[in-house]
């Protein structure tokens, strides 16, 4: 292996499933980040002006009538599901990544090595 830009573009399509893995946990880790901050506006707008909604109803529909604050605490529950499994999937990404760029840097260093001894 030569240490040229194609010759790490072929290295890494070694790995294209967990590219693959690691780039599709990075879009899913995204959008469960980015639908968190959105659970706030659907509260303040249903609960405390009034506002007909979905979630209020979706809630209601699931787990009955209920108070103010279950409806508080239900959708706080659900944000730090939804930033856990963020995070974990983050960690995961990060585990997928570094494993590839070991293995790369591992056979660029014993391409190096073999091409010492010659």
């Amino acid at each position: 292996m030569k240490c040229t830009i194609s010759s790490l573009l072929r290295e890494i399509f070694r790995y294209k499933r967990l590219v693959f893995l690691g780039q599709l946990i990075a879009i899913v880790t995204t959008v469960l980040i980015t639908i968190v901050p959105l659970f706030i506006p659907f509260l303040v707008d249903e609960l405390l002006l009034g506002k007909d909604g979905n979630l209020t109803k979706i809630l209601a529909y699931i787990f009955g009538t209920l108070e103010i604050y279950w409806y508080v605490l239900i959708v706080l529950i659900a944000i730090l599901v939804l930033r856990l499994l963020a995070t974990l999937l983050g960690i995961l990404q990060t585990k997928i990544f570094v494993t590839i760029a070991k293995k790369i840097t591992f056979a660029l260093r014993l391409n190096l090595l073999n091409h010492l001894q010659n």
